[in-house]
């Protein structure tokens, strides 16, 4: 009888061990996928809908990382929701749009005249601050389109803001990076 509730001990041990690696696997696995690139996501987007991306960001998504874009088409500006490691669209919205034509709806119909494309964009920031690019947004700033983009290398964080009309680099800024201490 003894070695009867020994076994029942063991097995019962073994069960729980299992099921505890079952749930802490997708915490892990998720945290060891590279992200695709970001111009690969935003063709990812373009190619599915009809439309340019007018801002990418990388963001922690409940541990999943998701690229957030927003979408010009001609029907109005749409949040998109990526997944970062297999491309995944996750959801797609338009977001409201007010009648008084505010100042992001500007900024879309300008973008399209823009001469420097994001991908251009990225290219002349990462010849300036060798890194990984975080985020890139096309903002409307003093009467102008630019490129923001965030770089992280191994010890600093650089913002570079570049003349979406002309691509050059007209604000730099790198700190140490505050993680890596």
């Amino acid at each position: 009888m003894r070695k009867k509730k020994t076994w029942l001990a063991v097995m019962a041990a073994a069960v729980i061990i299992v099921a505890a690696g079952i749930g802490v696997h997708p915490m892990y696995a998720s945290g060891n996928e590279k992200e695709i690139a970001t111009e690969k996501a935003v063709q990812i987007a373009q190619d599915r809908y009809p439309g340019e991306v007018t801002e990418v960001e990388l963001d922690d998504d409940e541990g999943r990382a998701v690229y957030d874009m927003d979408l010009e088409t001609e029907k109005g500006t749409y949040d998109l929701k990526m997944d970062a490691v297999n491309g995944d669209i996750l959801s797609i919205k338009q977001e409201d749009v007010g009648d008084d034509g505010t100042k992001e709806n500007r900024v879309t119909k300008q973008a399209t005249k823009t001469k420097i494309g994001m991908k251009e964009a990225k290219q002349i920031a990462l010849k300036k601050v060798n890194g990984n690019v975080n985020e890139m947004e096309l903002d409307y700033e003093d009467g102008k389109l630019i490129y923001d983009i965030s770089i992280d290398t191994k010890e600093q964080e650089a913002e570079v803001e570049i003349d979406a009309e002309t691509g050059k680099i007209v604000y730099l800024s790198i700190e140490k990076d505050d993680d890596n201490d």
